[in-house]
């Protein structure tokens, strides 16, 4: 966090004042939420890698700053002899005093959505980092939709205490013991970390915070990259040595799946006469405006024809017309090298995973860490 903030660099371009404003936005939702109620999108993009890191950074921030408050309250009440009832005194209520146990720092929360066309190379990223990093994730089984995912999530928010509550604690009947008279406490608010930014198709007007829309459970959006430029989000990555999936080496700007997405034409690299073909990577990209021209259009619906017509050629077209012959080699490339690397989506699932979700019951299946 330290590092981030006091980072400076000689081509800065205003970079280093929106990195401190995306950590200062994130670091009040965090106080707002507290760790147990923010939860990240980590679906393997340039994008969501910036928040995965940025989250880290103001998680382990927030939670020393817990830890450190704890002790002093502690030795506070040590010198001045006060003793406050514990947990096991049922006039100080059934939830216990916070004081009485130590801070537990909960590990950063993210999930993650499958789906049956994922590149191989964005399943290798997030099972490297998931368990590199030590972060609990949640994965969707694949034909949960997002609002299905995000109801069940919110449902179930309930942090953890003395008691022994978890985020999946849904009734009374699943407590036990000391504290089984006692109902299950209602979902606490869920803050929810996109890696959105402005010029994203799907930004609209959100600002930084932003509740949720009329169709989803309720949640408050946190969107603290939303002013970064594409520039931004290499500039970080990179000067910071920060792991990114591979395919954006190999001249991908932006990622879908393998069936709508192909390298950058803008990033192909002339043929100087030696068959040395290929793309430059992604962060050499200078027209930004071109960052989603590797994505393949769907097909619309055809119009009645008109008298006159009129065709305009851009990057993005060129990429439409290409993009059947280039998906088809893409996908036998996939076939000839990526079944071994999609072997390793159960790895992502439950290696560092709290729960794995399906879609017929949306019931949930607990899984404990192994590192």
């Amino acid at each position: 966090f330290t590092h981030y903030i006091h980072h400076n660099s000689d081509s800065d371009d205003g970079f280093s004042s929106r990195m401190a404003s995306a950590l200062h936005d994130l670091s009040s939702a965090y106080r707002l939420y507290g760790p147990h109620c923010m939860v990240g999108s980590y679906n393997g993009g340039k994008d969501a890698c910036v928040i995965f890191h940025l989250m880290r950074a103001v998680h382990a921030d927030y939670c020393r700053g817990m830890s450190m408050r704890q002790q002093r309250r502690q030795e506070e009440e040590a010198g001045s002899g006060n003793n406050y009832c514990n947990g096991d005194d049922d006039t100080n209520g059934s939830f216990g005093n916070e004081n009485d146990v130590e801070f537990a720092i909960p590990r950063p929360r993210v999930i993650y959505f499958q789906h049956r066309d994922e590149f191989p190379e964005v399943l290798s990223l997030l099972h490297d980092t998931v368990r590199e990093f030590d972060v609990e994730m949640l994965a969707f089984r694949e034909g949960v939709s997002f609002p299905e995912g995000l109801t069940h999530l919110v449902e179930r928010n309930v942090p953890p205490h003395n008691n022994g509550f978890s985020y999946y604690t849904t009734s009374s009947s699943e407590i036990v013991g000391k504290y089984a008279p006692y109902p299950a406490p209602p979902p606490h608010p869920l803050a929810f970390i996109l890696g959105t930014r402005k010029n994203d198709p799907n930004a609209g007007s959100q600002g930084v915070y932003a509740p949720s829309s009329h169709y989803m459970p309720p949640f408050m959006r946190v969107n603290p990259i939303l002013d970064w430029e594409y520039n931004d989000v290499w500039k970080f990555l990179r000067e910071f040595d920060l792991p990114y999936c591979s395919l954006y080496d190999e001249g991908f700007t932006s990622l879908g799946t393998v069936k709508d997405t192909l390298p950058c034409p803008a990033l192909k690299k002339e043929d100087g006469g030696d068959g040395n073909e290929g793309y430059w990577p992604a962060y050499m990209l200078e027209d930004w405006s071109l960052e989603r021209a590797g994505r393949i259009a769907k097909p619309k619906k055809a119009k009645k024809p008109t008298s006159t017509t009129t065709t305009t050629t851009t990057a993005a077209t060129e990429t439409a017309i290409a993009g059947e012959k280039g998906q088809q080699d893409y996908l036998l490339k996939l076939e000839r090298e990526g079944s071994k690397e999609r072997s390793r989506l159960t790895d992502v699932t439950m290696s560092q995973t709290s729960s794995t979700v399906s879609l017929s019951t949306l019931d949930v299946t607990n899984h404990s860490s192994t590192t």
